[in-house]
């Protein structure tokens, strides 16, 4: 089903989780985050959601290509929700990766510490780490990610197999920092 709207006297159109402009093409990233924006925060009151509908809310404005407003909502449900620790070992990691899709590995990195400081728990888990230290292959900061693809590493329980992602990151670190095991 095509939705159309109007945000700014511009007409656009939401199908198939897109967003289209008058002509039906796809929008460029700063347009598309104001348009997404827009048209969520007139559907939904995102400080009146419970969980799980924040959680379903954030799924579709990632999967928009959002990022930008999918981090201002994912920080809005962690001020909320951050005391669950379901939600937070999965939207932090999600945060750092909208951050890290709109090219902006620094902001990455900073929203990554800044949680880790106020939710020290995070620092245990697979995917924080695997994400900042994409972050900081990023920036070309391979210490680092080195040292949270070790963290990453060293939570895998005896006898499973490293996720996917770890297993990227770490072959990444490898390939472009010259880095042997």
């Amino acid at each position: 089903m095509i939705e159309p709207f109007e945000v700014d006297g511009n007409l656009y159109f939401y199908k198939n989780i897109r967003f289209l402009n008058n002509e039906h093409q796809l929008l460029e990233q700063n347009v598309l985050d104001k348009v997404a924006e827009e048209y969520f925060s007139k559907r939904y009151d995102v400080n009146k959601l419970d969980e799980q509908e924040l959680k379903d809310l954030i799924s579709e404005i990632k999967e928009t290509g959002a990022y930008r407003y999918c981090a201002k909502v994912i920080t809005l449900g962690l001020d909320r929700f951050g005391d669950i620790t379901d939600f937070l070992q999965y939207y932090v990691p999600a945060l750092i990766s909208c951050y890290r899709l709109l090219k902006e590995p620094e902001q990455a990195i900073d929203v990554a510490l800044k949680y880790a400081d106020i939710f020290p728990l995070i620092t245990t888990k697979i995917s924080y780490n695997n994400t900042l230290a994409a972050a900081y292959c990023d920036i070309h900061d391979y210490d680092s990610a080195r040292d949270c693809i070790e963290k990453a590493i060293s939570k895998v329980p005896k006898g499973q197999a490293y996720q996917h992602e770890t297993l990227k990151v770490l072959e990444r670190i490898k390939r472009e920092s010259g880095m042997e095991d």
